[in-house]
């Protein structure tokens, strides 16, 4: 995509940035700069160019995720005129038996019905399309489909079960991204639905650990989380660029974004 982009010096990367596109919203992120090259404005550059090719592809809402513990990343995004929202809720349960035999929730092959993944989607936001994040899993092998509440559809996860990049975590069931689609007055039976299937999921792959990450911004769904023996291990600082402030609604929006951050500029 036109927001990848790297800076070199005489032949050199010196530095990167990755963005995608979910329907009109835009997500920015990994990005780093390497130490010797900070401090030159090479990474206000690669935001700067990564933002505009995002707006250029329809983009009316930018995103991304970054570290709590750094205030200069947090105000770089500032400066270029992205605002702070409820931050990011990263979790992790740890299962004490991964062997016990699950009866298989996955299904190889089966045609994916691509309107539900974007009414889906757009349930949770207006502007946003996981289509795209589904169909390069499948396409390229990283990631697998898992749909909830059988033929009345009423959410989707994306689990990774080939760690991509990261070293030293087989074992570990990660849902890359999803949509957790409920009414307010049925959030809790829709939130502990969801935590069974995942639990089903991770022990089918015979997982030790789940990873996920929702927002904090409705408060309900990660609180029956922490309740089913989830442990808060970070809260990455959520920001957002655009005219509306993004705000889930009639669901809960599940993404693994902050787990790749590498925002050192």
């Amino acid at each position: 995509p036109a927001g990848c982009l790297v800076a070199e010096t005489r032949g050199r990367m010196i530095g990167f940035i990755f963005s995608r596109r979910w329907g009109t919203l835009g997500w920015v992120g990994t990005f780093g700069v390497l130490p010797e090259a900070r401090g030159a404005g090479i990474g206000q550059r690669l935001l700067a160019r990564a933002v505009a090719a995002l707006k250029k592809s329809g983009c009316r809402e930018i995103g991304l995720e970054t570290m709590e513990t750094s205030p200069a990343n947090i105000a770089l995004y500032l400066k270029a005129g992205f605002r702070m929202l409820p931050p990011a809720l990263l979790l992790t349960r740890e299962l004490s038996d991964s062997s016990a035999r699950v009866e298989p929730v996955t299904r190889e092959g089966s045609a994916v019905p691509w309107a539900e993944t974007r009414r889906l989607s757009r349930c949770i936001h207006p502007g946003l399309d996981l289509t795209s994040q589904v169909r390069n899993a499948l396409e390229y092998g990283w990631g697998r489909l898992v749909w909830m509440g059988g033929a009345t559809r009423q959410g989707f996860l994306l689990v990774r079960t080939v760690p991509a990049r990261e070293q030293g975590k087989a074992g570990i069931c990660l849902v890359d991204s999803g949509v957790v689609s409920f009414a307010p007055a049925t959030s809790r039976r829709a939130t502990r639905e969801f935590l069974a299937l995942l639990e089903r999921v991770a022990r089918e792959f015979r997982a030790r650990k789940i990873v996920l990450a929702v927002a904090s911004s409705q408060p309900e769904a990660p609180q029956r989380i922490l309740e089913a023996v989830y442990r808060l291990q970070r809260a990455p600082v959520r920001m957002m660029l655009g005219q509306s402030a993004f705000r889930e609604s009639n669901g809960m929006l599940l993404s693994e974004r902050e787990l790749g951050v590498s925002d050192n500029h």
